[in-house]
């Protein structure tokens, strides 16, 4: 073996050939055969050894489940389920506030079988969100709310119906808790784009 240095007196040399069960060894100072110390293992509790191949014993394994108990303080770093809705195939929510009630508005974008769904308005109650108006969509893709001075309005871009891109988004104003529809109808024609940023957003939570 060539130690590529220009002394070719200190070659370093590997048995040719060694005999069965002896393998090639270096003992310090040159290549020597010399016999397989044939190291041999030992499955710990849990593992399996078959021949050269190691494996877990799923057998000996104890499957465990974790529960963490927090205190109130740390409870507050975390996200906690506190109830589900029914959105369909929902795109974006809009959380917004008029005159201390919360609503949570979610864009529907399809419905099974269908671009032409109702998307939903929640209000807030003090302990859970519930349906407030339904809101005719057609492949909802966003909401936006802002407000003009002291007059509310809620923007959703429709992207589609179930022919068309072609269509209008909307706008919807406030007119006040007591009405019912509370939201009432502007037409937008953005033709099926998704709703532009370009509105100053105040009065929100």
């Amino acid at each position: 073996m060539d130690d590529a240095d220009a002394d070719p007196s200190n070659e370093l040399e590997m048995p040719i050939a060694c005999a069965n069960g002896q393998i090639a060894e270096w003992n310090g100072a040159l290549w020597i055969c010399g016999d397989d110390d044939n190291t041999t293992y030992t499955a710990g509790a849990g593992l399996l050894l078959t021949g050269t191949r190691l494996a877990v014993d799923f057998t000996q394994v104890a499957f465990f489940t974790q529960s963490h108990s927090l205190t109130s303080t740390a409870r507050l770093k975390y996200f906690q389920q506190e109830f589900a809705l029914t959105p369909s195939f929902a795109y974006d929510w809009e959380f917004f506030t008029i005159d201390d009630d919360h609503y949570l508005a979610v864009a529907n974008h399809f419905s099974e079988s269908s671009y032409n769904t109702d998307s939903m308005i929640y209000r807030w109650d003090g302990t859970d969100f519930f349906p407030y108006q339904a809101t005719p969509t057609s492949g909802a893709a966003d909401w936006e709310f802002f407000s003009i001075r002291d007059t509310h309005y809620l923007a959703v871009a429709n992207q589609r119906n179930d022919s068309s891109y072609n269509i209008d988004s909307m706008i919807y104003r406030w007119g006040g808790r007591g009405q019912r529809p509370a939201l009432h109808l502007y037409q937008l024609g953005l033709g099926g784009q998704v709703l532009p940023h370009l509105l100053t957003r105040t009065n929100q939570c």
